[in-house]
């Protein structure tokens, strides 16, 4: 999804992984099978099934499904990225990140599901890397060189692979990677990386586990690496769904029940292409509205929120058109009494977004360096219309105004919010349009609700 003044897609905690990279992945044309995404999802490693000498992880966990991807994996690389060994071919990738139980842990645990088009396509793949990861191994660094001493940064790591056998009849490969960063005469990380491949069926799964003491990953470690591997298997092997309750099987049936691009009324344009899930579950705020532009700012910039804070189970996409974004969420509450409870909260909230904000802005222009000024207008409407039987919803209607420079066209752009309860789920569905959002885009925005709640599990 591009870059929006409201970015509609939950934002993913980063996984420092130095071995294994994860870039942010390219964008092809053809879609992928949102079915084939759903079941990686509801297939994948919980914390429950984390060995314990790995560490203690909370029930709840985030994650995401990069769809339509074109860029590699790095399995470990050498001489500052420019020799390295990475694999591609696949489809989709689907990330989790499980949070220790304490904040302070030096354990860490994650997990990449990579998707092919096909079974034959991940062997192929997989065979490659099989042979390719045999260059994992021995010592690298890469020095950043400053005019302080104190401040020169030194990396040092030392790497090896091998073969695991976590399940009879499934290949598994591993890469330990023990490193080092120095700054000045100060060792500022100390870091083991263990992370496990493995063929299954038409997916290659990634495990990754990372610490911070000394020295590598013990025998115990190893063994824990070696356990927890198998459950990553034995999880994608199976035939049955997740459990309905469990915060996996929300993740995946809440997934589900997103619209593609056939599904999006005439209104609201064509041409769509599906972007990436994101999925959570250890709470966020939900905004309502951001009069005063401070939803992506520093934690620390005073300004209004205006929406509720709540920890439901979140899943999050959008697609893409060439001129306009139409973005879907779920949040999923853990009962019908606490999803009217944030709703009425909701309800409450939004009559403060009605109004209208007028912010004046100054600067010097990065590319002659002139001075500028200016202003950007933002006007919010709450409304509650009648979108889906008798389930009560909030409208938000949002216009932006920036004329920057003073006395230039105003270049104006609008998003049409739809927040509609129904049992214990809240439906999202986001309208982003580069221009004032119509009334026949609003009532298409109403339609895509409906369709979006008829796909609900029950």
């Amino acid at each position: 999804m591009r870059i929006r003044a409201r970015q509609f897609i939950i934002s993913l905690a980063g996984i420092s992984l130095g071995a294994a990279t994860l870039a942010s992945p390219s964008l092809a044309t053809p879609p992928s099978d949102t079915d084939t995404v759903v079941f990686g999802i509801g297939h994948s490693l919980t914390p429950g099934n984390i060995a314990p000498s790995l560490g203690s992880y909370r029930a709840a966990y985030d994650g995401g499904a990069f769809r339509n991807y074109t860029s590699s994996w790095t399995a470990c690389s050498f001489d500052s990225g420019d020799r390295f060994v990475a694999f591609s071919g696949m489809n989709t990738e689907i990330r989790l990140r499980f949070a220790p139980q304490k904040r302070a842990s030096k354990q860490g645990m994650s997990q990449s599901i990579f998707q092919f088009p096909s079974q034959a396509a991940a062997n192929r793949t997989f065979t490659k890397l099989q042979k390719d990861i045999k260059q994992c191994r021995g010592a690298t660094s890469d020095a950043m060189g400053s005019d302080s001493p104190e401040d020169a940064t030194l990396w040092r790591g030392n790497y090896s692979n091998g073969t695991l056998n976590a399940v009879s009849g499934v290949p598994t490969v591993y890469v330990d990677y023990d490193w080092t960063r120095t700054i000045g005469s100060t060792v500022a990380n100390r870091v083991d990386e263990f992370s496990t491949y493995s063929l299954v069926g038409d997916a290659i799964i990634g495990v990754f586990y990372e610490r911070s003491p000394e020295g590598k990953a013990s025998a115990r470690e190893r063994e824990g690496a070696r356990v927890t591997t198998r459950a990553a298997i034995r999880n994608y092997q199976r035939s049955t769904p997740p459990s309905p309750t469990s915060v996996q099987g929300r993740f995946a049936r809440n997934t589900a029940a997103f619209v593609g691009p056939k599904d999006v009324p005439a209104a609201l344009g064509s041409r769509w292409v599906d972007q990436d899930i994101s999925l959570t579950a250890t709470g966020d705020r939900i905004w309502l509205c951001d009069p005063d532009n401070i939803q992506f700012a520093d934690p620390g910039t005073p300004g209004r929120f205006i929406g509720i804070k709540a920890s439901p189970v979140q899943v999050s996409t959008s697609l893409e058109g060439p001129r306009n974004d139409v973005g879907q969420g779920i949040y999923d509450f853990a009962s019908v009494r606490e999803a009217n409870a944030a709703f009425t909260r909701m309800t409450s909230e939004a009559k403060r977004c009605s109004g209208t904000t007028r912010q004046n802005v100054s600067g010097v222009g990065g590319e002659d360096g002139q001075p500028f000024s200016g202003t950007i207008t933002r006007t919010y409407q709450v409304a509650r219309p009648s979108v889906s039987g008798n389930a009560p919803s909030i409208a938000i209607t949002f216009r932006q105004t920036s004329e920057i420079p003073t006395g230039s066209a105003p270049d104006t752009f609008g998003e049409y919010d739809v927040y509609t309860l129904d049992g214990a789920r809240i439906v999202l569905v986001r309208v982003y349009e580069s221009r004032p959002v119509s009334v026949q885009q609003r009532s298409a925005a109403h339609e895509l609700s409906k369709r979006v709640i008829a796909r609900l599990p029950r």
